[in-house]
């Protein structure tokens, strides 16, 4: 966040625009994260994990070399499906290290670092911009991509895989999910209002239910969905319960 208004003015560009570089990224990991951990779970999270870190490294060089908004922000996505790759399966071998009944402390070392980076990002990227440049920024991520791609190479030979089982993905949810995701970002932006104006953000209201309508019904259909609808029917139960139980303990 530091970065965008440099990013904005050396691109020739407005915080608008810089701002979809960001977002874009989320939208990566979000519409992706899911289908990437499945992919893990069929061929293997340690491969999923190298060639996760392989896309970041090529996501990384190329924002640096970017010469304008529009193709940072095509990079910025490519960059989010090497971080979506990394995240959904980073988490599944950090439990694995872990000796049996730590399963606790591997979530607290890997929920402590990842404050951590949101702690030091900020005036490390104020330092790159100042000392370097703003590219640096992305050069620097590209190092450790690197040397993450290596470790992956050299652990990965003692890592024993099995024989994939064919196994059904449902991308086509996970697309619907990335475009519900880009519509609700059209929606909420306050900036991207003002540019389309209210008719505009009518018709958007409608493509976003449509997508909604037509998720739901392809979640519902599919044998392996992407979200197991059948989850959010215990909502409404677990919450009346809370409700009840609160509402006992009160009179008691």
């Amino acid at each position: 966040m530091i970065s965008v208004p440099t990013l904005a003015a050396a691109l020739e560009t407005d915080i608008l625009g810089i701002s979809w570089a960001l977002i874009v990224y989320q939208m990566a990991g979000i519409g992706l994260g899911v289908v990437c951990g499945r992919l893990g779970d069929i061929y293997g999270h340690h491969k999923m994990y190298g060639f996760g870190m392989a896309v970041l490294a090529l996501g990384s060089l190329l924002c640096a070399l970017s010469q304008d908004v529009f193709q940072l922000i095509l990079f910025r996505f490519v960059q989010g499906v090497g971080g979506a790759m990394v995240q959904s399966s980073g988490r599944t071998l950090g439990f694995r290290a872990m000796p049996a009944g730590s399963e606790g402390k591997a979530q607290g070392l890997m929920a402590m670092s990842h404050q951590f980076g949101f702690f030091v990002g900020p005036p490390l990227g104020g330092l790159i911009i100042d000392w370097i440049h703003w590219r640096g920024i992305f050069f620097l991520l590209f190092v450790p991509s690197l040397i993450g791609i290596a470790l992956c190479y050299v652990t990965g030979r003692a890592v024993q895989t099995s024989r994939a089982r064919p196994q059904s993905i449902d991308y086509r949810g996970a697309l619907l999910f990335l475009g519900l995701t880009i519509l609700v970002t059209l929606l909420l932006d306050q900036k991207i209002a003002e540019v389309v104006g209210s008719g505009s953000q009518v018709l958007l209201g409608l493509a976003f239910l449509g997508a909604l309508w037509g998720f739901i019904s392809h979640e519902k259909k599919i044998q392996s969905p992407m979200i197991d609808l059948s989850f959010f029917r215990f909502l409404p139960l677990a919450s009346a319960r809370s409700v009840y139980f609160c509402a006992v303990s009160r009179r008691a």
